[in-house]
C-alpha cells in the first residue's frame, strides 16, 4: 500500500504541476526511466484516466532518438572522427566555490574533543566498574527510547544521569523489531546489573512503541532534544538537529523552549538525502565522507533547493570532471545553507549552540 501510494503520489503531483491548466488528450505516450515501473503506469493511467496510454519499445531512449531526428530534419550534416574524442576524467570546476572547510588554525578533531570534554555525562557507553551492583545490589536505571523514521536509539542511565548503556540502530521500517534487537543488547550488557524504573519513548514511532514496551512518558522530540541539552548545559539557547528524514530548529530562553521549527517538506537538509548522495558517489558516510571533504580546496556550490536540484546539481558537477573531494565538501555547505535559509529562516542563533541528531557523525561543521 506504501509504494502504490507512491506511485498515485508522483502521477497526482505531476497532474497538479506539470499538466496544470493544460488539457491532456488521448493518445499519450509515457516516457522515461520510470516508464519501466509499471505501478507508475498505473497510476497515470488512472490518475488522468486514460485508455490508451502506451509505452514505446524504447522509452529510456526517446530523449537521444528525438535528439537524432531533429538533427535529420533541419540537414544538419557533420563527419566525426570518434577516434579524435578525448575524455576528460579529471576536469577542474571553474566556478568560484567555498573557503575549505579546514584551513588552518586549531585541528577540527582536537577542538571537538575538548568541547566534548564539558559533558557532565560520558560520552562513551557502558558502565564504570564501581557503579556495577554495589554490595550485591541491582542499580536503578531508566531507559528511554528513540524511534525515528532511520534510526532507533536506547539509552540507560542511572539516577544520577549516569550513561549505563546505549544503543543505535537502523529502523529499516521496522519500529519494532529495531527496538526489541536494542533491547537484546542492553539486557545482554547490564540486564543482570539494572532494575529498570522507568521507560520514556520519544520520536515519530513513540506512541505504538510505548504501547509495546509499556512505557511510563511519551514525549514529542522538540521536549526530548531540548530535555538532553539543558541538563547537559543549561545556558545552551539554541539547537540544530539534523534527523533522518527530518531538521530542527529549536531556540531556548532561561531553560524553557520559547520558539521551534521543523522542515515542512523538503528533505535536501537531512541525513538520508546525504547518505543516498554518498553512497551515489562510492562514500562511506560514517569515515570516508569527513576525511574526504576536509581535503577539499575548492568545495563547489550544489545550491540550497530541493533534493531534486541539488541531486542535479551534484551530478552536472560530477560529470564535468570535478573533484569528488569538493563534490563532497560542497554537500556539507548545501545542507548548512538549506537548513539555515528554509528551517531557520530570521530566527534568531545564539551563543551557546548544540549540534544533535545522527549527522554529527559525518562532522559537518
Amino acid at each position: 500500500d506504501i509504494v502504490a501510494g507512491l506511485c498515485f503520489a508522483v502521477a497526482r503531483n505531476f497532474k497538479g504541476t506539470i499538466a496544470k491548466g493544460m488539457e491532456v488528450k488521448s493518445p499519450v505516450a509515457f516516457q522515461g526511466g520510470v516508464a519501466a515501473n509499471k505501478g507508475m503506469i498505473r497510476a497515470f493511467r488512472e490518475t488522468f484516466e486514460f485508455d490508451d496510454l502506451f509505452v514505446p519499445p524504447d522509452f529510456k531512449l526517446m530523449g537521444a532518438i528525438g535528439a537524432a531526428l531533429k538533427n535529420i530534419e533541419e540537414g544538419a550534416i557533420n563527419h566525426f572522427d570518434l577516434g579524435e574524442l578525448e575524455l576528460f576524467s579529471s576536469l577542474k570546476s571553474e566556478e568560484q566555490g567555498f573557503e575549505p572547510l579546514v584551513s588552518g588554525g586549531e585541528d577540527f578533531f582536537e577542538r571537538h574533543k575538548r568541547h566534548n570534554g564539558r559533558d557532565k555525562t560520558p560520552i562513551a557507553g557502558g558502565h564504570r566498574e564501581n557503579e556495577i551492583r554495589p554490595h550485591g545490589h541491582k542499580i536503578k536505571a531508566y531507559l528511554g527510547i528513540d524511534i525515528g523514521s532511520i534510526s532507533t536509539n536506547l539509552a540507560v542511565i542511572d539516577e544520577d544521569a549516569n550513561l549505563l548503556s546505549k544503543r543505535y540502530l537502523m529502523t529499516a521500517g521496522r519500529p519494532i523489531e529495531a527496538v526489541m534487537q536494542g533491547l537484546r543488547g542492553v539486557y545482554a550488557e547490564i540486564g543482570d546489573d539494572v532494575e529498570i524504573l522507568g521507560v520514556g519513548t520519544t520520536g515519530s514511532g513513540r506512541y505504538m512503541i510505548a504501547d509495546y514496551v509499556g512505557a511510563d512518558i511519551v514525549k514529542n522530540e522538540i521536549t526530548a532534544q531540548a530535555s538532553a541539552a539543558i541538563f547537559i548545559n543549561p545556558d545552551v539557547d539554541t539547537i540544530f538537529e539534523i534527523g533522518g528524514q527530518d531538521s530542527k530548529y529549536i531556540s531556548i530562553r532561561d531553560g524553557i523552549i520559547v520558539d521551534f521549527e521543523m522542515n515542512k517538506a523538503c528533505a535536501a537538509g537531512t541525513g538520508s538525502f546525504i547518505e543516498e548522495q554518498a553512497e551515489k558517489l562510492n562514500i562511506s558516510i560514517k569515515g570516508e565522507f569527513a576525511e574526504q571533504a576536509f581535503h577539499s580546496k575548492n568545495p563547489c556550490r550544489l545550491g540550497e533547493r530541493c533534493t531534486v536540484f541539488m541531486e542535479n546539481s551534484l551530478m552536472s558537477s560530477l560529470q564535468r570532471g570535478t573533484d569528488k573531494d569538493d563534490l563532497l565538501a560542497g554537500l556539507a555547505y548545501s545542507i548548512v545553507q538549506n537548513y539555515i535559509n528554509r528551517v531557520v529562516t530570521s530566527k534568531p542563533i545564539g551563543e551557546n549552540i548544540f549540534f544533535q541528531g545522527g549527522e554529527q557523525n559525518a562532522k559537518h561543521d
